[in-house]
């Protein structure tokens, strides 16, 4: 058997901390401010303002983290019932015309979109005073896992036809 290289080692723990174990950390943090939130409003009769924010804050990064899990595994939602009934290579060129778009897509809006991010460090949130744009962080991380993934999934696709003319 074969062993992997280090960096693919040391990538494939970068990925799986950020794909699985900060939404994962993430999502338990949220649930235990939406505890804290019932108990302080149901319990004590004394709400709080800042659970609502956090948990807003940490379902945003739940979300945009997993998404790249979700990528990873394809494990998104798809409607299938064309693409089932196409042939193997067929399905194989609409593969590539989705990833081409999506990865256009996140290429174009990368810079337009990291820039809008900078742009809010200078507010602030009204509760627990973060900086948006620590916020929104995520979605910065986010852009790279979908433009990673769409060209990792596009080089395989590319490949497997190349493989297929050259023994044909």
């Amino acid at each position: 058997m074969k062993e992997r290289p280090i960096y693919s080692i040391l990538l494939r723990a970068l990925l799986d901390f950020v794909e699985i174990w900060i939404p994962v950390i993430t999502f338990a943090f949220m649930f235990l401010v939406f505890v804290i939130a019932i108990f302080f409003r149901y319990v004590l009769n004394h709400p709080l303002t800042w659970p609502y924010e956090l948990s807003i804050i940490l379902f945003i990064w739940t979300i945009l983290f997993g998404a790249g899990y979700a990528k990873r595994e394809d494990s998104h939602v798809v409607f299938s019932v064309i693409y089932d009934r196409l042939s193997p290579a067929k399905q194989r060129v609409s593969r590539i015309v989705a990833e081409l778009i999506v990865l256009t897509a996140f290429i174009i809006g990368f810079q337009a979109s990291t820039s809008y991010i900078l742009f809010w460090k200078t507010l602030k949130t009204p509760a627990l005073r973060i900086s948006f744009d620590l916020v929104f962080f995520p979605y910065v991380v986010f852009m790279l896992l979908m433009i990673g993934r769409s060209a990792y999934n596009l080089f395989l696709d590319l490949r497997s036809i190349l493989r297929k003319g050259v023994q044909e």
